[in-house]
């Protein structure tokens, strides 16, 4: 869920990897597929009205994934991308690359099923550093994934010089995934961070689907001289 500054670079990692699995990448992009569309309109073509469905369905998965104080910020908004934006408000901003370092220091985990959370946190740190112009080599990254996991787990994989910290982590969460399978460890969205973050930038995100009283509404015009 996100909460502020303190988690949204997972919680914008994970919100961007549901829109690629659900196949609605392109509200991501600058240009906002609502822009023109009324909501309730009967000359809307098929086209039109497939874009306003996908709306909704990326405005829930939007609502249903703040806490409720962020919630009431988006309560003018029918565009799931001008949702978005208003969220990057929460964007942390203005950090030295110190900042980031001491922060991927303090991920962790000493326990074989905190590794699918570390391997997202540190995805989404890499990601955010790239954003923010912050790049890191391939061996350093991989250093951090080595300091970040139990020695006992990472050392039953085989490197290839090809491989690089992307390659690894798909190969561990695939891994992590058959493992979670066999021996009936719950779901890796709810793996529990076992050791305490001491930077403020880096949060657990969980997708809080069990939130039945969230309701998107979509019987409004979308206002197009909304300012972010």
């Amino acid at each position: 869920i996100l909460k502020g500054p303190c988690n949204y670079i997972i919680w914008f990692h994970e919100i961007k990897l549901d829109y690629m699995e659900t196949g609605l990448i392109q509200f991501l992009g600058e240009q906002d597929p609502m822009d023109g569309i009324e909501v309730f309109n009967a000359t809307n073509t098929k086209e039109q009205k497939e874009i306003i469905k996908q709306n909704a369905k990326i405005g829930k998965l939007i609502l249903s994934s703040v806490c409720d104080e962020i919630k009431a910020e988006l309560t003018d908004i029918d565009s799931a991308q001008l949702m978005l934006k208003r969220l990057s408000r929460h964007k942390v901003k203005g950090k030295n690359m110190a900042y980031w370092i001491n922060g991927l220091g303090s991920i962790k985990t000493n326990k074989e099923e905190g590794i699918y959370d570390v391997i997202k946190r540190l995805e989404a740190t890499f990601e955010y550093m790239e954003e923010e112009k912050y790049f890191l080599k391939e061996d350093d990254k991989m250093k951090y994934l080595h300091n970040a996991i139990p020695k006992s787990y990472i050392r039953r994989f085989t490197y290839e010089e090809k491989d690089t910290f992307e390659t690894i982590a798909k190969k561990i969460k695939s891994d992590l995934n058959k493992t979670a399978l066999y021996e009936g460890w719950k779901s890796k969205e709810k793996y529990d961070h076992d050791d305490p973050m001491e930077i403020d930038m880096v949060g657990k995100f969980k997708n809080n689907n069990a939130d039945n009283n969230t309701k998107y509404n979509n019987n409004k015009i979308k206002n197009n001289n909304y300012n972010n």
